[in-house]
């Protein structure tokens, strides 16, 4: 499949971009600097070898939404509105949208919620861009675990959307990764549950100094 990460420099988007690799999708590195969008790919060729040069490029915002089938929203949510307005003329109602974002912002290495709309933030994607293809997961995955790409992540995914075609894609992806599980968690509107839960795992690990930690169901 042809991936792109919105914001694929960050900690985030470059341990998915890593993992995908690793399972054979192509992938690109979006930026809005080009030349810091090829050191990440550099970066992660440097750490998976040269076999992998072809599986992973480096673009601008614009292109990068353009060329590829999924995007991933890998950004801060501060930074939504600025980074949608930027992309939205380059989004069909074919490409498939995943939002991993989590409403907060660290102050003090303390996770603290930012108070938004009704909506979940996969809402407000969806419907800022009039797209029904709009995906929300990913949020309680630490990027550590991503990074390290030789260890396998004992854990589950939820992931939600109303587009089930779309919501499959996702799951697949979640499936390529080793060891993870995905979960249907239902349409968008539940999606604002796991955005919030996730700011608790956060202030849960660092209050019990607990380390990275994802979530598993069990029966």
């Amino acid at each position: 499949m042809k991936i792109g990460i919105i914001g694929g420099t960050g900690r985030m988007g470059k341990g998915l971009a890593l993992r995908w690799v690793l399972a054979g999708h192509r992938v690109t590195i979006g930026s809005r600097s080009l030349d810091k969008a090829n050191n990440t790919v550099d970066e992660i060729i440097r750490r998976l070898g040269n076999d992998y040069r072809n599986m992973l490029h480096a673009d601008t915002y614009q292109r990068t939404v353009a060329d590829n089938e999924l995007i991933v929203l890998s950004i801060p949510y501060f930074a939504l509105k600025q980074t949608l307005d930027t992309i939205r003329n380059y989004i069909n109602m074919n490409k498939i949208i995943l939002s991993p974002i989590v409403p907060l912002v660290f102050k003090d290495g303390k996770p603290v919620l930012i108070k938004n709309e009704d909506l979940s933030v996969a809402e407000e994607v969806a419907r800022y861009l009039n797209n029904e293809n709009v995906v929300s997961g990913f949020h309680t995955l630490p990027y550590r675990r991503l990074l390290r790409y030789r260890k396998e992540i004992q854990g589950d995914i939820v992931v939600f959307s109303d587009n089930k075609e779309a919501k499959k894609t996702v799951m697949d992806l979640v499936k390529d990764i080793p060891s993870l599980r995905p979960l249907d968690g239902g349409g968008l509107e539940n999606s604002g549950i796991i955005e919030r839960f996730t700011y608790l795992l956060l202030e849960v690990r660092r209050i019990n100094k607990l380390g990275d930690v994802t979530i598993y169901f069990r029966k």
